[in-house]
């Protein structure tokens, strides 16, 4: 549990950060693999603790064989801890519940709007003066852009966009950041980890755009353009160029000494941490569970 809580108070703070140092591909990886193991560990250790506690006052909902008196004297667990900790795993899995719910749907019905546009391919041109460009996920997914912000880049701004927007699909990042939001919501210690996902994830679609293109100074000039041009609120369940730490990415892309190898240790480490601390915690509860066994066979 301190694992848990060490890893949560301070992988927060320090996601954005390694997220505009490491790889951008290891970091979206890592950081969503980091969320989910904390969220994952909060629910099993609240669930644990409640189920584990609960022996001696709901001995109906236990196993036979298992001996309140040896679970108490071994894992003593206060009644108000017992009731809290149940409280909690019901409400962070709610919570979950509701999210996920809430993501689907907007999926959805994102993915049914603009599946019923018309497309060249997986593009979709919109007849629009305001600037705007996304991809939305789904079936065989699309990328949407305005005529306004096709105007306002050159031709080979336009590949970099393009590039920028096609590799949100092809890489599926729509995974990631769906995944890190449900954390969030399970956990939310772990709202500042989802936010470093989406810049993670963007800047791993830049690193697409810039294959695609050969000149950092392009990408820069895209990115900057259509943060610049567009205006209005983003499109639910999307993923758009313009997202997410626009002066950070650029100089991301023009100086390649910002990325260094020492943030996804980091973060790789941060990850293992949370994992070691739920299983040594399982571990407990189980050594204490075969020994009420024993005790009461």
């Amino acid at each position: 549990m301190s694992a848990l809580a060490l890893t949560g108070f301070g992988a927060g703070p320090f996601a954005v950060a390694l997220a505009r140092r490491a790889n951008p591909a290891l970091a979206t990886v890592l950081l969503t693999a980091l969320s989910i193991c904390v969220a994952g560990a909060t629910v099993a250790i609240a669930a644990l603790t409640a189920y584990v506690g609960s022996v001696g006052i709901l001995p109906a909902l236990h196993p036979a064989d298992w001996s309140a008196t040896e679970i108490e004297r071994d894992l003593p667990v206060p009644p108000v801890l017992t009731a809290a900790a149940a409280v909690l795993a019901v409400g962070v899995l709610v919570r979950g519940c509701v999210r996920l719910a809430a993501i689907s749907r907007q999926a959805r019905l994102t993915a049914t709007a603009v599946g019923a546009m018309p497309a060249a391919g997986k593009l979709v041109v919109v007849q629009s003066e305001r600037a705007h460009a996304f991809a939305v996920p789904g079936s065989g997914g699309r990328v949407v852009v305005s005529t306004g912000m096709l105007r306002a880049l050159t031709g080979p701004e336009r590949r970099a966009l393009l590039a920028h927007e096609l590799a949100h699909l092809t890489s599926s990042h729509h995974v990631f950041t769906q995944l890190a939001c449900l954390a969030a919501a399970i956990n939310p210690l772990m709202r500042p980890v989802s936010t470093g996902v989406d810049l993670a994830v963007e800047r791993w679609a830049d690193a697409a755009a810039l294959r695609a293109v050969g000149d950092p100074h392009v990408v820069a000039h895209a990115i900057g353009k259509a943060a610049l041009a567009q205006i209005g609120p983003t499109i639910h369940n999307s993923l758009g160029v313009a997202r997410n730490d626009v002066v950070v990415r650029i100089s991301c892309l023009l100086d390649a000494r910002r990325t260094s190898p020492w943030p996804t240790a980091v973060l790789a480490a941060a990850t293992i941490l949370p994992l070691a601390g739920a299983a040594f915690v399982v571990l407990q509860f189980h050594g204490v569970v075969e020994a009420s066994e024993l005790a009461g066979s």
